[in-house]
This record gives C-alpha cells, sequence and structure tokens, in this order.
C-alpha cells in the first residue's frame, strides 16, 4: 500500500493539469486488490482466533510497524 500511494502523490505532484487516466486506473486496481488480500487476511485470522478461543474476549492488541499513518500524507 506504500508503493501505491506514494505513486499516486507522485502523479499528482508532477502533473499539476494533466494526469494520465491509465495510470490512475492502474493504481486503482493494485489498491483494490492489495485492500482485498489485508481483509481477506484478516478474516481469515479473526476465524482462526475465534475456533481456537471460543470463550475469550476479542480484543486484540495492535502493534504499529511504523509510526507513519496515511491520514498525515500531503498531496
Amino acid at each position: 500500500m506504500d508503493k501505491i500511494f506514494r505513486r499516486f502523490k507522485q502523479i499528482f505532484q508532477k502533473e499539476h493539469n494533466t494526469i494520465n487516466a491509465y495510470d490512475l486506473k492502474e493504481l486503482y486496481q493494485k489498491a483494490q486488490n492489495a485492500i482485498t488480500r489485508v481483509l481477506s487476511s484478516l478474516k481469515e485470522k479473526i476465524h482462526y482466533f475465534e475456533e481456537k478461543h471460543p470463550h475469550e474476549s476479542l480484543d486484540i492488541t495492535i502493534q504499529s510497524k511504523n509510526d507513519r499513518q496515511y491520514r498525515d500524507m500531503e498531496l
């Protein structure tokens, strides 16, 4: 996802008046595929956890790999 967002940011920084629709479509498809993989993985992990620990709380502690957040990006 980082690569996709960096490429998206590059497109808008380079091309102020003209954006290549093919590039945007390609980025959209890559983002959609990446999100689908992440959601599928999360679904599998939740299902696994529910099967192995049926009577435990579903509270999960998330540990971030880095402090970068997409909402802080500037376009």
